[in-house]
């Protein structure tokens, strides 16, 4: 009996050490208008749509698409991957930068990638300014002749640095996420800044809807029946 136990007091002891010695899973929050997405390393991505904003009107041709993947996280840095869509109609238009803000303090460093190749912070136009910036120009707030051209696409890695490095839960979060066009025919200032749509629900999130309203339905009309059902007349 006691070799019993004692084998059994070794495999908790050894149990309870590597649940202490195992890392807690990273992950990067990435919060845009109506979504939250947690990512993790090696998991799926999440896209930010946007569309250029100016003086209160919102210009649905000159649209983009961010996709954001997590590829490695540490406690001093965290790689993601991006692919950035110039979607919009405008046949001179460029995105020349794009950026967001990050909690805890980071600094961005480009890794890869052939058409955004600078890092930085700061006013990123119209006013609007980001703790992060990837660019396609000399600063964030200028394009000069580079960027992602109509129906063009970009894709590369980016790092995000820490320091002093995080401590367990390793885990970040960017919102406030923003891009810049450049060479617009269709703004009266030939520049302006996109800005997050909040996304539509695809079909399947659409049948998880209609299939949990239907189960509260059903669910409601049951309660009303059981509470009938014990009325009782004498």
């Amino acid at each position: 009996m006691s070799r019993y136990l004692n084998n059994a007091l070794v495999l908790s002891a050894v149990a309870a050490t590597a649940l202490v010695a195992a890392p807690a899973n990273a992950a990067a929050t990435i919060n845009i208008p109506g979504s939250s997405v947690v990512l993790t390393a090696g998991g799926p991505g999440t896209t930010v749509n946007f569309n250029l904003q100016e003086n209160g009107i919102q210009y649905a041709n000159l649209a983009s698409q961010l996709i954001l993947n997590l590829v490695s996280e540490s406690a001093s840095q965290f790689v993601f991957g991006y692919t950035l869509n110039n979607l919009g109609t405008d046949s001179t238009a460029r995105v020349t930068s794009f950026g967001f803000n990050v909690a805890p303090d980071a600094t961005g460093q480009f890794l890869t990638g052939g058409t955004f190749t600078g890092a930085g912070s700061g006013s990123i136009s119209n006013g609007f300014n980001v703790d992060i910036c990837f660019r396609a120009g000399p600063t964030c707030a200028g394009g000069a002749g580079g960027g992602v051209g109509p129906n063009g696409s970009a894709t590369g890695t980016f790092a995000l640095n820490f320091s002093p490095a995080l401590s367990n839960p390793l885990s970040i979060t960017l919102d406030q996420f923003i891009d810049r066009y450049q060479s617009s025919a269709l703004t009266p200032d030939t520049s302006g800044v996109g800005i997050p749509t909040s996304p539509v629900p695809e079909p399947a999130a659409w049948m998880l809807m209609i299939v949990g309203f239907a189960g509260v339905g059903f669910a409601m009309r049951k309660q009303r029946y059981s509470q009938t059902a014990r009325v009782r007349f004498v």
